[in-house]
């Protein structure tokens, strides 16, 4: 059951990548007219694509998730991808799949869990939390978009109608990851504030964490509210 619970979550953290993957690749590679065959080749490749970075990874390529790898990376890809359907242009493929490694993967990471975005020059990793690697509402706003499109031929509509929804999602993630670290700040204005850290869980909490010169403090607070609960505090 462990191995299953695994698994599931990894399938899971997985499918925002590939779901923004493929809704980039219908939004500017499929056509209407083309068979199922040639969408679903369009959208299996999409995906080996957006979750490319992460094969580096694992194969020990640190330098996957650097920015300076998306157009590289974009282009060996397209050139495959023209060379076994060339209905398109390398151009478009390449810029298309550019954006899918960009937005598809880097972007998302940089949301969730952080990013190397300038390795080796910089080893540091740059993120601004506001999901989790299993967010479940998030995931099922990109299946729902990702449906329309696949299924329907008002393209621009539906997109456009699906950023919209994302970024007021977005946007009310960070209205509220911001308000709250005012509110702590203020709370420990007085304490010399070292390190402040607030991630969302799997409930709509954000958790954080308050590192000042006297104390480290860890809580959790509604996302939807500002009510702080202390859970742990360690004075030095």
């Amino acid at each position: 059951m462990e191995y299953l619970a695994m698994g599931v979550n990894l399938v899971l953290a997985t499918l925002p990548h590939i779901l923004v993957g493929s809704i980039i690749a219908i939004f500017t590679l499929v056509k209407d007219n083309d068979f199922f065959k040639k969408k679903l080749f369009i959208l299996l490749f999409s995906s080996l694509v957006v979750i490319s970075p992460d094969i580096l990874k694992i194969m020990g390529i640190l330098s996957s998730h650097s920015l300076w790898l998306v157009p590289i990376l974009g282009l060996i890809f397209s050139f495959i991808y023209v060379q076994l359907n060339n209905d398109n242009k390398l151009s478009k493929v390449w810029l298309v799949f550019s954006l899918i490694i960009l937005f598809g993967h880097l972007l998302l990471d940089f949301i969730d869990n952080g990013v190397e975005l300038f390795y080796p020059f910089i080893k540091d990793a740059f993120d601004y939390t506001l999901i989790n690697k299993i967010d479940l509402l998030f995931i099922v706003i990109l299946i729902t978009s990702f449906t329309l499109l696949f299924f329907y031929k008002k393209k621009t509509i539906i997109v456009i109608t699906s950023l919209s929804i994302i970024g007021l999602y977005l946007g009310a993630l960070i209205f509220s990851k911001m308000h709250l670290e005012y509110t702590l700040k203020k709370e420990f204005k007085d304490q010399d504030i070292v390190l402040l850290i607030t991630y969302p869980d799997h409930h709509f909490n954000w958790e954080f964490q308050v590192r000042t010169k006297r104390s480290i403090v860890t809580g959790k607070s509604p996302m939807n509210k500002t009510n702080i609960k202390i859970e742990t505090r360690t004075e030095f």
